[in-house]
């Protein structure tokens, strides 16, 4: 029998609601082979936080088996005061949705909260698509989750004393409260109570490092999130790492979480010493003018065995364009001396992005990179570009329009969804797009390393997933 849970965190499936016929742009976005299941860090994090004050509180995750059967019968069963939900991304918007109205159907007093990184910045629109919201909290959502339920339980407190979310009047408007929320420094949170995730064993292991981000790249939504870089002490971490250990063993490698792993150099390496001293292999993610692109190989003496570089182009006037760097001579000339010196044991993954303003020269400059370094560098993502409500590119979009010939692609999937994809330029359409991205990723990679960094970043790492993700690629070798 279940026990009363006060809070239902729910973490809503992906890409089930009104998919639209991709048949002419083959498998790149919408496959099922695609619709994997990830583990939903930020609800994993909110449970372990409102759990250490000794509130009661339930995971329910409707990813892994991509339905909402569940979620009624878990309402009944756990009988939950308050059901947040997560929008992590545009993927998941009007799933997200269906969960709010399902759990407003099982009981009408329900408070419901959203949250998450794509419905935060959209803020007010939430309300306009969905009369079953309650509250909308707009940033991180530890500590709002936590006073939200003081106020609305314990009657301890007012919503509008809650920075950073949007709540419903008792008369039918919307309270706004300043933004953003405070933050919880990740030295003070409670441990993960990783147990809290349903099947949390069939993840990739990991332990979060850093949060929010000290760079200002204009097609991402953290900036205008307000999330501030933070990160982890590396004690804190270390002592994070052997508690993970106490679930999955030393076995499996370990996923370090965070946005630019050596933000804080120092503390990267004694986070590394950690890993080479309990003998872990581990992987994680750095930008490509990282400073510890100059210690791979003594990274990979302390066990780093898969690596993630945000290259995003090879082309200097995208990059300016991007905002990812002032110095783009330097940015790449630090990527290229790593992989002319890459040890062996490591799989290195380049994530690019099918950028607004590209031209037949900047691509060029992206296959010359490519085949160059092609054997170097073992997998590769090359991702068309989508616009994401709260980020720069999407608040200018107007005058990049005006500039670059690009335009938002409004059809009723995305349209919905709030973020679009693009015709790029006046030179390339949206399908020369998809189709340039899907067939240069799979030329570029290696299978058995693509994959390998895919089922190594948080999703769901057993075999069902392996084997779907082995349908997208050739078996063949990078050319």
């Amino acid at each position: 029998m279940r026990v009363a849970a006060t809070v239902l965190l729910v973490n809503p499936p992906q890409l089930i609601e009104n998919i639209p016929d991709t048949k002419g742009s083959g498998i790149l976005l919408f496959s099922e082979n695609l619709r994997t299941s990830v583990i939903n860090a930020g609800l994993l994090s909110i449970a372990s936080y409102l759990d250490s004050f000794g509130i009661s509180v339930r995971i329910l995750d409707l990813s892994q088996h991509n339905d909402y059967d569940s979620l009624g019968s878990e309402i009944e069963s756990s009988l939950p005061e308050i059901v947040g939900v997560s929008c992590p991304s545009a993927l998941s918007y009007l799933e997200f949705l269906r969960c709010l109205s399902v759990t407003k159907e099982v009981s009408p007093s329900i408070v419901t909260v959203g949250g998450g990184q794509h419905v935060g910045p959209l803020g007010r629109k939430v309300f306009d698509d969905t009369s079953h919201l309650d509250i909308l909290v707009r940033s991180e959502g530890e500590l709002p989750m936590h006073h939200i339920v003081r106020c609305v339980l314990q009657k301890n407190g007012h919503l509008c004393d809650i920075s950073g979310i949007i709540a419903k009047t008792s008369g039918g408007g919307l309270l706004e409260t300043p933004f953003p929320s405070p933050v919880v420094e990740l030295g003070k949170m409670p441990f993960l109570k990783y147990d809290l995730y349903p099947r949390c064993w069939t993840f990739t292991p990991y332990v979060e490092e850093g949060r929010g981000c000290r760079h200002k790249c204009n097609f991402c939504v953290t900036p205008g999130m307000m999330c501030r870089y933070r990160g982890k002490p590396p004690s804190r971490f270390l002592a994070e790492l052997d508690l993970a250990r106490g679930i999955w063993g030393d076995e499996p490698m370990f996923a370090v979480m965070t946005p630019d792993y050596g933000a804080n150099p120092r503390g990267a390496l004694l986070i590394a010493d950690g890993f080479e001293k309990r003998k872990l292999t581990w992987c994680t993610e750095f930008r490509a003018d990282s400073g510890l692109c100059r210690k791979a190989d003594q990274l990979v003496t302390k066990g780093l065995r898969l690596l993630t570089i945000g290259l995003e182009s090879a082309n200097p006037d995208i990059l300016l364009l991007m905002g990812k760097t002032h110095s783009p001579s330097k940015y790449l000339e630090s990527v290229r001396n790593l992989l002319d010196k890459k040890p062996d044991d490591l799989t290195v993954r380049l994530s690019m992005i099918f950028y607004i303003g590209e031209t037949h020269r900047t691509l060029s400059d992206n296959l010359k990179f490519l085949c160059h370094y092609a054997g170097l560098y073992d997998a590769l993502t090359y991702t068309p570009l989508v616009i994401y409500p709260g980020s720069e590119l999407e608040k200018d979009f107007d005058r990049y329009s005006r500039d670059l010939g690009c335009s938002r692609l409004h059809t009723p999937f995305w349209d919905q969804r709030h973020a679009h994809l693009c015709t790029p330029s006046r030179y390339f359409t949206a399908d020369e797009m998809i189709n340039f991205s899907g067939m240069v990723e799979r030329i570029f990679s290696d299978r058995d390393a693509w994959i390998a960094s895919r089922s190594c970043y948080y999703q769901r790492n057993d075999d069902q997933s392996r084997s779907l993700l082995r349908n997208i690629i050739d078996p063949g070798q990078t050319c």
